[in-house]
């Protein structure tokens, strides 16, 4: 797992369009049949993760939650592979299933929509669509959900 951070750090440094506030997100996998996939929040054609900066004194789970619901309307989470989670300079992601639909919903504080839809896809296809600070950490979660 070592390995993985280090990764993470690694192509994290490279990104230079990531804010430096403090951030939580949740991978948020459902179950369909056999397979699992993700929740993909789709913007001009990218698929992002449920992510949003920390406000106040929340702890990185708490800002993981709240945009988690704030930008899907997932609030039912289960954190079936325990509170492990992985963190790339100030961004913390957190492992979750859940059973829900997902929707975008206007954001509170500015009214806006901030993603096209949401969608439920497979490991492979928001690998390669997402932005790339992201794929390590898609490839942290798909490493504990399909063992």
């Amino acid at each position: 797992m070592n390995d993985v951070k280090e990764f993470v750090e690694l192509v994290v440094r490279r990104e230079s369009d990531l804010s430096k506030s403090p951030g939580a997100g949740i991978v948020v996998v459902r179950k369909f049949k056999n397979d699992w996939k993700v929740l993909g929040l789709k913007l001009n054609g990218a698929y992002d993760l449920p992510k949003g900066k920390t406000d106040g004194e929340e702890s990185p789970f708490q800002t993981a939650v709240r945009e988690t619901y704030e930008e899907s309307g997932i609030d039912k989470l289960k954190f079936t592979w325990g509170m492990e989670s992985i963190s790339i300079r100030h961004l913390t992601f957190f492992l979750a299933e859940t059973y829900q639909d997902a929707y975008i919903p206007q954001n509170p504080e500015s009214g806006i929509y901030e993603h096209d839809s949401a969608e439920w896809i497979s490991f492979e296809k928001i690998r390669s669509m997402s932005y790339g600070y992201l794929v390590p950490i898609i490839d942290w979660a798909q490493s504990i959900v399909i063992k």
